[in-house]
């Protein structure tokens, strides 16, 4: 009987069966973390459509408008 007398694990099971409740609470606790850290680390995963977007600016097919109101390729031929 030395093996469940101060035993840590014991005592972590038997905590865990008296009050299923914490053990609940923290699983919903962690699934809440987890989704807000995967949100906010990958904003564009979900729903994106199928297009990623890199953070930091244009994409590389896209082309920003010059003053005169044409394209940047068109600026860059005259």
């Amino acid at each position: 009987m030395a093996f469940f007398h101060d035993n840590p694990v014991i005592n972590a099971i038997h905590r865990l069966l008296r009050r299923p409740a914490d053990a609940a609470m923290w699983l919903f606790t962690a699934m809440v973390v987890t989704g807000t850290v995967y949100t906010l680390a990958w904003p564009n995963v979900i729903g994106g459509g199928g297009r990623k977007r890199r953070l930091g600016g244009a994409s590389s097919d896209e082309t920003e408008p010059t003053p005169s109101g044409g394209d940047a390729s068109s600026a860059a031929r005259d």
